[in-house]
């Protein structure tokens, strides 16, 4: 089945019209209280997301047998698009640990499995990575280590402001003689690299579709503030420059789309489409920041505060270009796989993606 078979089948748009339904009702109406980080906040979540479970929705990604909704991937994929257009409908439906419990899920053991698996994925329990990486060689000499936080040693140092955030999602962390048992290595010692490389790269896909619900979302706000607003003798979407920003950022919301899906295709059929991950990760990146900074302008004053939720996606869209690897690490990797196939004499076909021999 083709990708436009894929997305075109009644599964699919029930399930994007269902969770699209849910976003509309619990999701938006919340999404200021949710973003506090209270206990208020913790409450209503909570509730959101026994309600999501009750209508056969919660982490629709992951496997049956470990408690998710056993969606396959390209199917996941086009619903993800629909998750995205709120930053709050992760946790709400289930996804925030998708690759954390893939992760336990194929490298854990049975023990880990036992005790982690389950709560991870019925939302009792959530995720926490940390990661330190000056100094360590490449590839095989760093390891995966499952930490519980009330280990002894366990030190949350400090909530790290982030762009105006201080709801405690990013934190300096403190290992002080910190000890678990040999048992808590998640997969093989050493296998660190390539157990991230198996999370981050349909981790990657999922990131850009969510980032194409974001940006649809801003230009759907866009769209609607330019017809509403009236300066200068009539309508915003009269003036060329608004037309010229919404003819722009529909060209580019579909180009990033087709993009997205065609990696997205790759990584089903088994191949690692390194190239097309990372041209999907720094491009996506520039047309969601690209978008949303349209839609503010063109909402003015109002587009920089909380009365509408430009000014969180906007905040959150500059970090799109950092996590998953910086915008220039994607782009070295693509320019050096093209070029180390012109220098064998090929050269990279743009149709499939990949090189070919001869020259043109």
């Amino acid at each position: 089945m083709n990708m436009q078979d894929v997305e075109s089948s009644p599964e699919v748009q029930s399930l994007r019209k269902r969770v699209a339904d849910f976003i509309d009702e619990f999701i938006y109406p919340n999404e200021k209280l949710l973003e506090r980080g209270d206990d208020e906040s913790g409450r209503v979540l909570r509730s959101i997301q026994s309600e999501c479970k009750k209508r056969g929705l919660w982490a629709l990604g992951l496997p049956k047998e470990i408690g998710g909704g056993g969606l396959a991937f390209m199917p996941y994929v086009f619903v993800n698009e629909i998750v995205g257009r709120s930053d709050f409908a992760i946790a709400g439906l289930g996804t925030h640990s998708a690759q954390d419990a893939t992760m336990l899920h194929l490298y854990g053991n049975e023990a880990q499995k036992k005790r982690w698996l389950a709560p991870l994925v019925n939302g009792d329990i959530y995720p926490c990575f940390s990661m330190t990486e000056p100094d360590a060689p490449t590839y095989e000499k760093f390891s995966m280590i499952v930490v519980p936080t009330d280990t002894p040693g366990f030190e949350i140092v400090r909530v790290v402001p982030v762009m105006g955030e201080t709801s405690g999602g990013h934190c300096e962390v403190r290992y002080n003689d910190v000890r678990v048992p040999l048992t808590n290595l998640l997969g093989p010692r050493g296998q660190a690299f390539k157990i991230a490389q198996k999370r981050l790269g349909p981790g990657r896909i999922y990131h850009c579709m969510r980032w194409l619900g974001q940006a649809q979302r801003a230009f759907e706000l866009m769209c609607q503030r330019a017809l509403s607003r009236h300066a200068f003798g009539g309508p915003l979407a009269d003036k060329q420059t608004i037309q010229n920003w919404i003819a722009d950022s529909a060209a580019e919301i579909q180009a990033c789309r087709m993009l997205t899906l065609d990696a997205a295709r790759k990584i089903d059929a088994g191949d690692e489409a390194r190239v097309e991950i990372s041209l999907i990760k720094f491009f996506g990146a520039k047309v969601l920041h690209d978008v949303i900074d349209r839609a503010v302008q063109v909402h003015g004053a109002m587009g920089v505060s909380g009365d509408t939720p430009l000014e969180r996606m906007y905040r959150h869209a500059r970090f799109a270009r950092i996590y998953d690897g910086p915008d220039e690490v994607h782009r070295m990797v693509v320019s050096r796989r093209i070029l180390r196939e012109f220098k064998r004499g090929g050269r990279w076909d743009f149709g499939r993606g990949v090189a070919t021999n001869g020259r043109g």
